[in-house]
């Protein structure tokens, strides 16, 4: 019923949207963020005149025992709704469906949403960018770098990098990937770092995907104590191994004494029994 309601409304906030208006800033370090939380806070639980009525459409749904769980379980200084993501997904492409985007009006809704202070928001501007990433190119990856170094979580960061990063370097030859991602590889952001890896992982699910370029920057990285990057190395190489655990394992034998436990527990998943008790005996 509520759900129901909630469609309802939403349809009614479309035909109600007004002119786009300054936003604020986009902080630019995690510290930054309590102090734009604080600063946004007042006026964050009405709809905004540029929000496209998703904030309302959002609040209709929200769970507060779900808004508290998430919130601690991201360590997350935003404002939480408790909205789960196939519902936040829903809204975002029932709004997308009813614009006529094009690329500008795409990354001004992005922006827009982008600066708000309502973590479900920001999610709808991932959402919105995956869903017309068709409208995205590779002018567009400073902007995407920018925003993946400005935020805070893995949920916000991992969609940027496996679903609207990747879909944009599709588009790109090999050495314009290697111009971009090189540069990624060793940003200062370590959720950058991590997802110039992770905007990899569906070019290398097939048996054909070249991972030579997922393996220099696993090798640059192999030695950072950061646990999301090496998370990353392993979610990759076991995402591997379903289909070439040979290749995996190749590549693991001489690194395994100097691989994370993190990495070593994630990409060894898939492997064979035997495979895994070398790893383990390599590793002492």
């Amino acid at each position: 019923h509520c759900k129901s309601i909630a469609r309802m409304t939403f349809q009614l906030l479309l035909e109600a949207q007004s002119p786009r208006f300054n936003v604020p800033t986009q902080p630019s370090t995690a510290g930054d963020y309590a102090r734009f939380v604080a600063s946004s806070s007042e006026s964050s639980a009405d709809s905004s005149p540029n929000d496209g009525g998703i904030v309302a459409a959002l609040e209709i749904l929200a769970n507060p025992e779900r808004q508290h769980h998430e919130k601690a379980y991201l360590k997350s200084p935003l404002i939480h709704l408790g909205v789960a993501v196939p519902e936040v997904r829903r809204i975002c492409r029932s709004w997308a469906r009813q614009q006529e985007l094009d690329h500008d009006a795409l990354m001004e809704q992005v922006e827009n949403w982008w600066a708000n202070p309502i973590y479900e928001v920001r999610l709808c501007a991932v959402e919105l960018l995956s869903y017309r990433a068709d409208l995205l190119g590779p002018t567009d990856l400073g902007t995407l770098r920018d925003m993946i170094a400005g935020t805070f979580t893995w949920a916000l960061v991992d969609p940027l990098a496996i679903y609207v990063t990747s879909s944009i370097l599709n588009t790109m030859t090999e050495e314009q990937i290697d111009s971009a991602l090189d540069q990624w590889a060793v940003d200062r952001s370590f959720w950058v770092r991590r997802a110039s890896l992770l905007s990899q992982l569906q070019a290398l699910r097939p048996t054909g995907g070249d991972p030579t370029r997922f393996f220099r920057y696993a090798d640059q990285m192999l030695s950072e104590s950061e646990f999301f990057i090496q998370k990353a190395i392993g979610w990759v190489l076991r995402d591997m191994s379903k289909k070439r655990p040979d290749l995996v394992f190749d590549w693991l034998l001489p690194r395994a004494p100097s691989c994370s436990s993190v990495t070593i527990r994630e990409a060894t998943k898939y492997l064979s029994g035997t495979q895994r008790q070398t790893i383990a005996t390599l590793r002492g």
